[in-house]
């Protein structure tokens, strides 16, 4: 069903050095809803000049602006208050969505006034008093999290995952393959270092299996990286292709075989194309995912950043090497990812 004169506001906070993996989700979302013929429009907490970069067609405002004076402390109350605000020059709002670490059930209440309210969700530590709490960690919501758990819907699994199509099968699967095009990506600024043991790892392995595949190696590096000079000089002298703050790393994702990331959305956009995946955990909030994905076998987890090595990330890239073939069907047969969490979540919501 087509909707007509629907809005949608989605709330989150993001810049060049944080929550560009949420606002991916939120855009991908958004795209589909647009398609529907569904107007979002985006609010974030502090202005970014060059938003645009980022948000690309999507209205934004940001609640600083509303304000006319410094404020000594930002607290929940009058960031909804900020957010109200904002929303009430639309005649109607239809839904709230908030993808935030920092809003909880204490803002949801006071949104949940005027609109209906979902929450994206990671962790399992915080509550909420959202109409809906969508989640692509399987993990259960413990009921003492949830206001009002009658009325609560809860969208909980990779099914809701917000992805923009259905995983695609490789040709790597179909024949086995002599070249491997391996991508490193650790976010938009990879504070942990973690590039540099992946990019180290990466050129062991291209050399010493040199005989048996040919390796393709490149190397994203985030807009806000920590170690931009040093990492570049080291891609230089190894011949590594270097891709700085792509604006969309599908298309490179797409011709990868070998993804070497965080347990963020990366993670689940290389698994959208198969693509075999080396996961080093870097935050708290994705080590719900990873587990699960861990137990369906369809990525390496390497486990907390601050245990990895070089020679630990080269280990399993040497166990990778040996079986490529049935590595990757594994990850198709297993794949718990079906493109359709969009069309779910839209349903849910409409």
């Amino acid at each position: 069903m087509m909707m007509q004169n629907i809005l949608i506001a989605i709330r989150l906070d993001f810049g060049p050095e944080f929550g560009l993996g949420h606002l991916t989700r939120c855009i991908t979302l958004a795209d589909y809803l647009t398609k529907k013929n569904v107007k979002v429009i985006f609010i974030s907490k502090t202005f970014i000049p060059n938003a645009k970069k980022w948000i690309d067609k999507y209205e934004i405002f940001f609640l600083d602006h509303s304000i006319n004076n410094i404020c000594d402390e930002w607290t929940q109350e009058l960031d909804a208050q900020l957010t109200l605000k904002i929303l009430s020059q639309f005649q109607k709002v239809d839904w709230v969505i908030v993808d935030n670490y920092e809003l909880d059930s204490s803002w949801e209440k006071l949104l949940g006034t005027t609109y209906k309210v979902a929450a994206i969700e990671d962790l399992r530590n915080r509550k909420h008093a959202a109409a809906i709490i969508i989640s692509e960690s399987p993990t259960e919501f413990p009921a003492h999290l949830i206001s009002d758990t009658k009325n609560t819907r809860l969208l909980i699994g990779p099914q809701f995952s917000i992805i923009a199509k259905k995983p695609v099968k490789r040709l790597s699967c179909d024949i086995k393959p002599k070249c491997i095009t391996v991508l490193i990506t650790y976010g938009a600024s990879d504070l942990t270092n973690e590039s540099l043991k992946a990019l180290k790892a990466a050129v062991n392995w291209q050399n010493i299996t040199s005989t048996k595949f040919n390796i393709k190696v490149a190397l994203i590096i985030g807009p806000h990286y920590s170690n931009s000079t040093l990492i570049q000089n080291e891609c230089f002298k190894a011949g590594v292709k270097v891709y700085k703050a792509p604006k969309d790393i599908q298309d490179l994702l797409r011709r990868s075989d070998l993804v070497l990331t965080t347990g963020g959305n990366t993670m689940v956009e290389a698994l959208n194309y198969c693509c075999l995946t080396i996961v080093t955990t870097t935050e708290e909030n994705q080590i719900p995912l990873v587990n699960h994905l861990k137990e369906k076998e369809v990525i390496f987890d390497m486990g907390l950043h601050d245990t990895v090595t070089s020679d630990k990330l080269f280990s399993c890239l040497t166990y990778i090497s040996g079986d490529v073939y049935n590595l990757v069907n594994r990850v198709i047969d297993n794949n718990p990812f079906d493109g359709q969490g969009c069309e779910r979540i839209y349903g849910e919501l409409f």
